[in-house]
Order: structure tokens, then C-alpha cells, then sequence
């Protein structure tokens, strides 16, 4: 195969913008890596891209804040390795290339999928959860937006790590949030902070993800 196809924003807006094209096939350069993509994310990061509004990112462009594939070439890894990287752009392609040093083997047991959800939006819980809010002194903790991608990785996070753990979500994500180890707040029944207080009795952290 001698061409490459990808999606390309040309002009801000919405959805309508996202073009499919084909060009010439991507070739490494010395230190970067050749990937047959199998899995991207899709953030709001790309959204806020298309609209013209990310800081650093400027029209035309490839979406695509985070990929996981296999090694076609290039150098640090061997040909057929699943790996996954932070790119910011240029993800939403067949192929892609990608500095050596910015891409991670993936675990057998991750799918494609499943490592692609925990580049960008795994990366940001685990540390708003270890870094940002002193993780081993919380005991009981608050997440706004528990439905969304770091929310729910917080709630999940915090089952794990054995903390009381209360999402806010909307009246339709209710059930979500208990399956995923919170208890659930209904951000449309009135006054979410009186809510939590008489839920929980008070919380060690917050975050709004």
C-alpha cells in the first residue's frame, strides 16, 4: 500500500468539517516510528481543535490527541508491537508516525480500545487522584462530571484505592456511576453541594472532571 488515508480539518466548525483524504504514505524519520493505528480517542480536546480554539493547534490539521497500534518500522521497537502514544494530533489515520520516545507497549491484556481510553484520560485521573489531591489522607471524595471519561476512571480509581467516592452525573447517568463504585448524585434534583453534604457528611477532595 502506497497511500495513506486520514481525516483532515481544513476550515473550523462542527462534524461536517472532518474530511477523508488519501495522500502519500507517511516515512519515519530517524527516531520515529511507523504505526498501523488499530485504536483513537476521541476528546473533547479534538472538538475544541476543529473549532479553532485549542491553544498551539492551528487549522489544517489531523484530530487525534491519543492512538494505539502496531510497529510497522522504525526504531526502539520491534516490527508488530502494540504500542500506545500521546500525539495531540494526527491520530485520526490509517498510519502515522511517531517519536520513538513518546510511545509505550501495551499490555496483552488491554484491548485496542481499552488502552486508547487510559492515554490521555487514564493519565489525567491517576494523577489528579496521586499527585494533586494527596491520595492515601482521602477518604471520601467528590467528582463532578463522574459520567464522563476521567470521571468514571476516578470513580473507578477510587473503588480501587478504597476511598468513599460520590460522582456527580445527570438523572440518566445514575446507574453508571453505582456500577462504576460511586454513589450517585443527581446534579438536577437542586442544590448538589447541600446533596453531597447530606450524603456523605463532608469530603476530603474534589475534582471536576
Amino acid at each position: 500500500m502506497d497511500t495513506n488515508a486520514k481525516i483532515y480539518v481544513t476550515t473550523a466548525g462542527g462534524p461536517e468539517q472532518l474530511k477523508l483524504i488519501e495522500e502519500p504514505m507517511p516515512v519515519p524519520r530517524a527516531g520515529e516510528i511507523l504505526l498501523r493505528v488499530k485504536a483513537v480517542g476521541v476528546a473533547f480536546a479534538d472538538v475544541v481543535m476543529r473549532m479553532g480554539l485549542y491553544p498551539g493547534v492551528k487549522i489544517p490539521f489531523t484530530p487525534g490527541y491519543e492512538v494505539v497500534g502496531r510497529v510497522v518500522s522504525g526504531e526502539g521497537f520491534q516490527p508488530g508491537t502494540r504500542v500506545a502514544a500521546l500525539t495531540v494530533t494526527g491520530g485520526y489515520a490509517r498510519y502515522a508516525t511517531i517519536a520513538a520516545a513518546d510511545c509505550v507497549a501495551v499490555p496483552d491484556a488491554l484491548t485496542s480500545p481499552q488502552a486508547a481510553s487510559l492515554v490521555l484520560n487514564g493519565l489525567t485521573a491517576f494523577q489528579l487522584l496521586t499527585r494533586c489531591v494527596a491520595q492515601p489522607s482521602v477518604k471520601k471524595m467528590l467528582v463532578w462530571g463522574a459520567a464522563g471519561g476521567v470521571g468514571s476512571l476516578l470513580l473507578e480509581l477510587g473503588r480501587h484505592f478504597g476511598i468513599e467516592t460520590y460522582g456527580v452525573a445527570s438523572e440518566s447517568r445514575q446507574e453508571q456511576v453505582a456500577k462504576l463504585g460511586g454513589i450517585p448524585i443527581n446534579r438536577s434534583s437542586g442544590d448538589v453541594a447541600e446533596a453531597v453534604r447530606r450524603a456523605s457528611g463532608g469530603v476530603d477532595a474534589g475534582s471536576m472532571a
